[in-house]
C-alpha cells in the first residue's frame, strides 16, 4: 500500500480485516518522512505536528489495525468508574457545553478577530477581513456532521462540505492556517486544502 493516501489506505484495509476495525496509519508524507507527517484515523483525526508520521514511515510501518475484545475493561479501584462518570456530567453540565457542541474550536476564529492574534498573510497581520466568511458561525451553518475520537464527549471534528463536495473536517488551527493566514475567505476552498492535508498525512499547522 506503499503511496497510497491514507483515506484510500483505509479503505482498502477495511476491505480486507472488516469495517468493525480501528486503525492509525500514514500518507505519502510520512513514508517520504516529512517532518511534520501526522498520523492519521477516521478520515480526518490527524495528529503528530513532531512528525510522529515520519517516525512510522522510517520503520516501514504504513499502518496499524487493531480489533478490541468483548466485555469491560478491568481497573485496580472501582472508583474510577465513579470519577469517570462525575466528570462526564460536571463538562455536560457546563453553560458553553451546547455551543461548544455546535462550533467546537473554530469559534476561536471570531475571539482571535476580536483579539487582533488572528493569524493573517502569514502573521503579518492579526486581522482577516473575511473572518466571518471562515469562522464559527460560517462552520455552523456549513456542517453536515461533527466527529469526534472515539468515547469523546467533546467532540471537535465539525465535517463540512469542501470545493469539490467531499466530506472534510475542520477545527481551528485548519481554518487559520489554511484560511486566513493565506489570506482564504472561503470555507469551501479552506476545507479542500484540510483534506488534502489529512490525506497526505501532513500537519496543517506546519
Amino acid at each position: 500500500m506503499g503511496g497510497l493516501d491514507s483515506f484510500t489506505t483505509e479503505d482498502r484495509l477495511k476491505r480486507i480485516h472488516g469495517s468493525d476495525v480501528g486503525m492509525v496509519l500514514i500518507g505519502p508524507a510520512g513514508e517520504r518522512l516529512v517532518r511534520f507527517a501526522t498520523i492519521v484515523a477516521q478520515k480526518g483525526r490527524s495528529g503528530g505536528r513532531p512528525g510522529i508520521g515520519a517516525v512510522m514511515g522510517s520503520k516501514n510501518l504504513k499502518a496499524v489495525v487493531m480489533r478490541g475484545g468483548h466485555g469491560d475493561v478491568k481497573v485496580a479501584d472501582p472508583a474510577l468508574r465513579k470519577i469517570g462518570v462525575d466528570a462526564i456530567v460536571a463538562t455536560k453540565s457546563k453553560p458553553n457545553y451546547p455551543f461548544w457542541m455546535r462550533q467546537g474550536t473554530t469559534s476561536t476564529v471570531e475571539w482571535a478577530q476580536e483579539a487582533s492574534v488572528l493569524p493573517t498573510y502569514n502573521y503579518t497581520e492579526g486581522q482577516f477581513d473575511e473572518y466571518e466568511k471562515i469562522g464559527g458561525f460560517a462552520v455552523e451553518r456549513s456542517k453536515v456532521m461533527t466527529r469526534s475520537c472515539p468515547q469523546c464527549i467533546m467532540a471537535c471534528g465539525h465535517v463540512v462540505k469542501d470545493a469539490e463536495g467531499e466530506l472534510a473536517e475542520l477545527d481551528y488551527e485548519n481554518i487559520a492556517m489554511l484560511g486566513s493566514n493565506l489570506g482564504i475567505g472561503d470555507l469551501a476552498k479552506v476545507a479542500h486544502l484540510n483534506r488534502i492535508a489529512d490525506m497526505m498525512g501532513m500537519d496543517t499547522i506546519s
